[in-house]
């Protein structure tokens, strides 16, 4: 079957719109011999450059078109347009700009201003059910003379309205819009829209076929007259679009240059890092091997043509550090440079901690340089806008990602669709494990419950696994920025994005594609953490700390990592982590360095040979002792890629460039090189002087662990984010706990790991307190304490703490409860608020008996009312406190009604804890634990007891009935897993809500603590 090219054809870029997939467009084609392809999404171009690449890759000749509408007296009329050629297609990129940042439509400006006359595009002007002479108007703005590439579209539905067209012009195409390649593809469509509009389908509404497929030549034939289908084939003769390729040096033109005083990008960088050594030296004497390193880096980012890059880096760089934002000591291989340490652009010294330049930037390999920078995660907008202003915000951009339907994303959309009830959705989401939310067959394998579900929704199911994948919205990457010597509109299509700054339309490897430079300014939330603690140490105990001069052997430091005291330590929090250090006993820093590069799939199987080699507890050993400068300080385990290149330089003499593009080449397993590599290996190591076997089994090692080696510039940098945590957690522990409390509000279960955290330190926790607490917690240091935080308190936003805080700091204590409510409501605090900082113990200062004051709230608003007092001339109410106070009526203070809304208040239980009830009641020979501490009864049996928050039951392969219980005690929560034989004894007493006595065995899985239910011993 012959197929002609269809001019208007739409992908699933176009949202929820077409079920076309570009991959399944290009195989479409090549299938049928399409020697050309047309896409015209509209008004977007986020497919065109990943069409434009697939076609070259499969030699179709590739048209991008772009389908939009122009507003004229009120009516919309659509057209389609295609590029002829490249100044065509940076015309379509115009547009599409304009329609995604200024309007969703074309004026009459735009159509004189990109239009008119423009001999790069094919202008299309729809037909649709437009009035003739309306037509003859449109046509005759756009046209001016014969030649102009202006047309007429029509499609099966207007091809009468031929006749009266060919009056004016016989320059009319066929045009009728591809949404689906095959006609049974409708079915995908109809649902697809049914999400966008929000609306439910029956099954018996789905259709079977439709009209908007990819025509074949006969039945275009049918509709189309020949001289019509000619003009279209006459069309796609003209579209020759041929994007330009640049090489490296071409795309580093595209970055700003950087603007120097009286000097060149290279003399101001040298000079910039003469200035900067000088500084990281201050007046002691530099040492050679700096000097040589340095000039020796700087030859090679000058042979790179990379001056302009390190130049912008430093400057956003020292921009973000004189405003007090904290910058990260660095982040992966940068770290090795010593010219970005001199600059400031990173905190490790290269040269101290053995880091290697070619591992950043190889000057025998030809690709683009990635400087990553994390800057705390609360002020990373003030860098990016620093770039817009400095640059211009033409000339900087996010960067796009698209949401893509996964596997929970489509159950839920189509449950919506075909009407499923909510409880069942829920259930089928829960039923796909994370690892197949991309791979519904493989999700549906590896559950027999969720085949039940298939067998009873076949048609969501089968919906569900085609549209998979399916671009759904736009968002934006966490951490790109591009930027460029000229307006970005100029080389690609943007969008509106956040904060005044524009948006890509191009994804990240499509910019890199075209050549743009991406700027990684990442936000990380441990360095907005650190600042606050450090903001805090300043505040409370007049210590201004500098990060880079804190003594990195500090053994109360060491004391609390050894012992796997690491909660709220970057990167050491996990299970799994503290029970590493507890074994290790670290007390350097490089025991932490390669303990987090170890920490990962594949050299986990060596950590406990480093942690015997490094407790003398087995023997050291190496191939040859010629490798033991490279491999001491690892105990004779290569743990990072830079010991790799070390060991290639030293046995076979390679350059450390040419070592690195080994390392790559074995990482990536690129067998072809590998072998070429390992011949040259062994030649070479042979010359040096080493036999075959030593040779071989270097060999054999750089192979397994090249594979896994961890970048050490990077481990190095982090460690050091994570010794920091370290160091201010073990000298200041107030600040510290304060900050990371502060931090996990709106997370109960962080907020009470962290408030037992505080419990080990010994520092007290007060309740929220209406005349002392702030929004965040605060520091009592007198009494070893902190104060409760107002916006860890349910129902109090920001908004909220921050009006309560600035009425207290402006006209004094609150003076009692109706004084409170007088003066809160008048700021604007509602009801809610007030309930709930009464349930929290936000009151017990002024009066502990939280039930009167609840059934006095009533009392108090109508109080709170009466003393508004509005001017009849200026209309302006203030507050007259002068009025009599209500007397308040007390009432028997109701122990457990105040638990139930302390935890309703909080998410925890700060004095109102009914695990002293249940204690009571239920272990008068005090045998239990708290959930606090089953992590030191590993592979023990022990009693607890714990009030039950949910029951899921689940049947066996032998059809029992299992369960797993979410238990709570002592505000923390523990997964209790319950086999079928004990859930059959005591499923009666296994329900919500009750309080059991439990023995149970602590088991270690997957680095989580979890207890498997032995008896339940009683229960209330």
């Amino acid at each position: 079957m012959k197929y002609l090219v269809n001019l208007n054809v739409h992908s699933n870029y176009s949202f929820l719109s077409s079920s076309i997939k570009l991959k399944d467009y290009l195989s479409f084609a090549k299938k049928n011999n399409l020697a050309s392809l047309v896409l015209t999404d509209s008004n977007v171009m986020y497919g065109a450059y990943e069409f434009y690449q697939l076609c070259q890759q499969h030699n179709i000749k590739p048209i991008i078109g772009l389908d939009c509408q122009w507003k004229h007296q009120d009516i919309l009329i659509n057209l389609s347009l295609l590029s002829i050629n490249y100044l065509g297609y940076k015309t379509l990129i115009k547009i599409s700009t304009f329609l995604n940042t200024k309007s969703p439509f074309l004026t009459d400006l735009e159509i004189a201003a990109e239009l008119v006359a423009n001999s790069n595009l094919i202008v299309i002007i729809k037909v649709d059910e437009l009035e003739p002479t309306f037509l003859k108007e449109t046509w005759n703005i756009i046209t001016k003379n014969p030649d102009d590439e202006t047309y007429f579209g029509v499609t099966e539905n207007n091809i009468k309205k031929i006749s009266d067209l060919t009056k004016l012009t016989k320059k009319i195409l066929a045009t009728n819009l591809v949404e689906y390649i095959n006609s049974e593809d409708a079915e995908i469509l109809q649902v697809l829209t049914a999400i966008k509009d929000n609306k439910i389908l029956k099954t018996n509404e789905l259709v079977k076929s439709g009209s908007n497929y990819y025509k074949n030549e006969v039945e275009l034939k049918k509709v189309f007259p020949d001289w019509i289908l000619a003009n279209n084939e006459i069309v796609i003769s003209k579209c020759n679009l041929d994007l330009p390729k640049l090489t490296n040096q071409e795309k580093l033109q595209q970055l700003p240059k950087f603007s120097t005083p009286n000097s060149t990008s290279t003399s101001y960088l040298k000079a910039l890092c003469k200035e900067g050594l000088e500084k990281r030296f201050k007046s002691k004497t530099i040492n050679q091997a700096y000097i040589t390193r340095l000039l020796s880096e700087l030859a090679i980012i000058n042979l790179m043509g990379f001056n302009d890059y390190f130049l912008i880096v430093q400057d956003y760089i020292t921009f973000a550090k004189k405003q007090g934002i904290i910058v990260g000591p660095g982040r992966g291989s940068v770290a090795g440079s010593l010219v970005a340490y001199v600059l400031e652009i990173t905190d490790v010294d290269p040269i101290k901690y053995d880091l290697i330049f070619e591992r950043f930037l190889n000057p025998e390999r030809t690709s683009l340089p990635d400087i990553d920078i994390d800057f705390q995660d609360e002020r990373r907008e003030e860098v990016i806008q620093y770039l817009g202003q400095k640059y211009g915000l033409e000339h900087v951009s996010h960067i796009v990602t698209f949401q893509t339907i996964a596997s929970k994303m489509a159950v839920r959309d189509l449950g919506r669709v075909f009407n499923i009830s909510l409880e069942e959705i829920n259930e089928i989401s829960k039923l796909i494990l994370t690892q197949y939310n991309f791979d519904l067959s493989q999700a549906i394998t590896a559950s027999p419950k969720l085949q039940l579900y298939v067998k009873k929704y076949p048609m969501m199911f089968d919906v569900a696994q085609k549209i998979l994948g399916f671009p759904r919205q736009t968002s934006t990457h966490a951490a790109g920025i591009i930027l460029a010597n000229q307006p970005l509109v100029n080389l690609l299509p943007l969008q509106t994005g956040f904060n005044n700054i524009f948006q890509t339309q191009y994804a990240m490897q499509e910019l890199e594609s075209i050549g743009l430079i991406k700027m990684d300014i990442l936000g990380l939330r441990n360095l907005t953490i650190l600042n606050k603690i450090l903001e805090q140490v300043e505040k409370y105990y007049n210590i201004k700390l500098d990060l880079n001069q804190i003594p990195l052997n500090d053994a109360k430091t060491f004391k609390i990592i050894a012992n796997g005291d690491t909660t709220g330590i970057f990167q050491l929090e996990s299970q799994g982590m503290r029970e590493i250090l507890k074994a290790m006993e670290p007390n350097n820093l490089e025991d932490i360095i390669a303990t987090t590069s170890l920490f990962r799939p594949g050299p986990q199987d060596y950590i406990e040979t480093y942690i015997r080699r490094k407790l003398g507890k087995e023997k050291v050993t190496y191939v040859t002792l010629d490798l033991e400068p490279y491999l001491k300080s690892t105990y004779g385990i290569i743990v990072y890629q830079e010991q790799i290149l070390l060991i290639l330089q030293k046995i076979a003499g390679f350059t450390l460039a040419k070592a690195d593009l080994i390392r790559r080449a074995i990482s990536k397993k690129d067998l072809k090189v590998m072998n070429q590599q390992e011949t040259l290996f062994i030649e070479s190591a042979l010359k040096q002087g080493y036999n075959q076997t030593t040779v071989s089994k270097i060999w054999d090692d750089i192979k397994q662990f090249a594979g896994y080696g961890f970048n050490r510039s990077h481990a190095v940098a982090y460690t050091l984010i994570s010794y920091w945590l370290g160091y201010l957690k073990a000298n200041y522990p107030l600040a510290f706990m304060s900050c990371l409390l502060t931090s996990a509000i709106g997370n109960d279960q962080k907020l009470i790991q962290y408030l037992h955290e505080c419990q080990k330190y010994n520092i007290k926790i007060f309740p929220p307190d209406v005349n002392k607490s702030n929004a965040e917690f605060m520091i009592d240091k007198k009494n070893n304490a902190l104060i409760y935080s107002l916006q860890a308190i349910k129902q109090m936003s920001l908004n909220a703490c921050q009006l309560l805080v600035t009425e207290r700091e402006k006209n004094g204590l609150f003076t009692d409860f109706f004084n409170f409510c007088a003066r809160a409501i008048f700021v604007g605090l509602n009801r809610k608020n007030i309930e709930y900082l009464i349930a929290a113990g936000a009151f017990d200062e002024l009066n502990n008996n939280r039930t009167t004051l609840i059934k006095n709230l009533d009392n108090a608003f109508k109080y709170a009312n009466i003393v508004q007092i509005k001017d009849l001339n200026t209309k302006i109410v203030s507050l007259n406190l002068k009025f009599q106070a209500p007397i308040l009526i007390s009432y028997p203070n109701n122990w457990n009604a105040n638990s139930i809304n302390e935890y309703k208040a909080l998410g925890l239980y700060l004095k109102y804890n009914p695990e002293k009830k249940w204690k009571a009641e239920l272990d008068k020979q005090n045998q239990t634990i708290s959930l606090t501490d089953v992590n030191n009864y590993v592979n023990q049996t022990v009693k607890v007891i714990s009030k039950i928050i949910s029951v899921k039951t689940i049947k066996t392969k032998n059809n029992q009935l299992m369960a797993f219980l979410m238990v709570e005690n002592n505000n923390i929560m523990a997964d209790v897993t319950v086999f079928n034989n004990v859930y059959q004894y005591y499923q009666d007493k296994l329900q919500t809500n009750k309080v059991v006595l439990m023995e149970v065995k602590v088991e270690n899985y997957q680095s989580k603590i979890k207890l498997v239910l032995n008896k339940v011993l009683n229960s209330l």
